[in-house]
């Protein structure tokens, strides 16, 4: 639970809180820990589970569930609760989501997100209670406040004192204040400087934070002066017109177009700062530089910073922002996919040749067969359904088929969603299963019904995909059947509380 805190009129700070999503590390946060003298085993090791999750998600029970839930956002979490309520995951159907994820997840890891654990990205606020020193703050976590180092980091940061090292401690009286909130983190007022402007020349408007408790991290991380202007004169901002002065009509256009040109005119100086940066710290990160070409390539990384940040302020400034020609790169690592490359061995390099032998392997398609428990039960009904559900499917079919050819993305899931609920209200009465009225065994029937129907044609096409439909429709009837089905105890878990388990197996 990410935490906003909102001041009210009674004293105390009202809150809004959502869920963490899990942690992972990106190419700038590796730079900067490696370049911290983090070590390189530390990485590979996060790389080699990384890739041993997604390898065995089609064939591990907990791995399967893991990274079902990681995805369950792409698809109602039914994989999730396919694989709880004991669907074998051979399944056909379950077998394809799962390598999907699986692709998706060694597509993240090329790209350096890495799974790390006792790490969390919390939303970051000053401290209501005034109590905190400098280099202090407050970290609220599941349990409450932690006590102890903790490093905190501020994305896009590219400086190498981008990452603090500071001390957590518990706020007496802090309850007073934040009640029973989680997952943020509080900075001091004091000191001579905000800890927020020295990371990524940031602030308190609700950023949120990368915070670690990791031992491993706290251990072998050594931090940099914090970053502060130096190395690139500021330029003269453009003078511009109190808004204030103008009249309604043009205030509104003004406002329109400031806000546009902040939204989508990104600096082309933001993106060659960054891309440069990454080439000078990918050498910097390279074994066998000495100490020569290291003091050159600091300062070059140092400049580079700068104007980054200036780059980022530039379209609230009104300045326009260029990276010198003489530090611009001639050429990149093979892992950012440019055209004039060099084969890095950074641990960046080393991460992307990694994960990509795995990204190339072949996946074998899977044998599409019935399971007797659904084929049984749809048989037990003296298959009633069968010739309204053969009908219904039929015009599924011819209903979905246009939307396939279009290239919108966005709104051929919105239409395929809209199908999936029309069917879902001819099955249930209702929007989900959990709301329907009708009784049970009819429901039952139906759906195992579909899913003989569905399955059959599958298999004789030889595509998974073509489960999509039973699954989307009357998939939470079936889990809920399979469940009743499977001989011993039975448990009711709400999915938050297993998606919580889960994730806490994973630390």
């Amino acid at each position: 639970l990410a935490a906003l805190f909102l001041p009210t009129t009674s004293g105390r700070t009202a809150v809004l809180r959502t869920k963490p999503k899990r942690t992972l590390t990106s190419k700038l946060l590796i730079a900067l820990l490696r370049y911290g003298g983090v070590k390189e085993e530390f990485f590979m090791e996060l790389l080699e589970n990384a890739i041993e999750g997604a390898e065995n998600a089609r064939c591990d029970y907990e791995d399967a569930l893991n990274i079902a839930f990681v995805y369950a956002d792409m698809e109602d979490s039914i994989s999730a609760r396919m694989i709880l309520s004991g669907i074998p995951l051979e399944d056909a159907y379950l077998q394809s989501r799962l390598a999907i994820m699986a692709q998706q997840e060694r597509k993240g890891i090329k790209q350096g997100k890495l799974p790390i654990s006792d790490c969390f990205y919390l939303m970051g606020t000053t401290d209501p209670t005034g109590k905190l020193k400098a280099n202090e703050v407050c970290v609220i976590l599941d349990n409450g406040p932690y006590c102890g180092n903790v490093l905190v980091y501020k994305h896009p940061g590219l400086h190498f004192g981008d990452i603090h090292v500071l001390t957590s401690r518990y706020i007496e009286d802090i309850h007073d204040v934040v009640g029973y909130s989680r997952y943020a983190i509080l900075f001091p007022t004091s000191g001579p400087r905000s800890l927020a402007d020295e990371m990524a020349n940031s602030d308190f408007d609700g950023d949120m934070y990368w915070v670690s408790i990791n031992e491993q991290l706290l251990k072998q991380f050594k931090p940099s002066k914090p970053w502060e202007w130096g190395q690139v004169n500021k330029p003269i901002q453009a003078e511009k017109k109190c808004l204030l002065d103008l009249d309604e009509p043009l205030l509104e256009r003004s406002l329109f177009h400031e806000f546009l040109k902040a939204r989508f005119a990104r600096s082309n100086a933001l993106g060659a700062a960054a891309d440069t940066w990454l080439v000078y710290m990918d050498r910097l990160l390279t074994d066998g530089v000495d100490e020569y070409e290291s003091n050159i390539l600091e300062k070059k990384i140092k400049k580079l910073v700068d104007i980054y940040y200036l780059a980022l302020d530039a379209p609230k400034a009104g300045t326009k922002i260029n990276v010198p020609a003489e530090l611009t790169a001639k050429k990149y690592p093979h892992y950012m996919d440019r055209k004039e490359s060099y084969h890095s061995t950074s641990i960046l390099g080393k991460i992307y040749d990694e994960a990509e032998k795995k990204q190339s392997e072949k996946v074998e398609p899977v044998e599409i067969s019935l399971d007797p428990r659904f084929t049984a039960r749809a048989a037990s009904s003296g298959y009633k359904y069968l010739n309204l559900w053969t009908g219904r499917y039929q015009e599924y079919l011819n209903e979905s088929g246009p939307l396939i050819d279009n290239q919108d993305k966005e709104e051929t899931d919105l239409k395929f969603k809209e199908l999936y609920q029309k069917y879902k209200y001819m099955l249930y009465d209702a929007a989900e299963f959990e709301q329907t009225q009708r009784n049970l065994d009819e429901v039952f029937d139906e759906a195992c019904t579909i899913y003989q129907i569905v399955y059959e044609k599958a298999a004789r096409f030889k595509k998974a995909g073509r489960c999509n439909f039973v699954w989307n429709v009357a998939g939470r009837a079936l889990c809920h059947f399979y469940a009743l089905e499977t001989e011993g105890d039975k448990v009711l878990v709400p999915l938050t509380v297993a998606r919580n388990l889960a994730k806490k197996r994973r630390r």
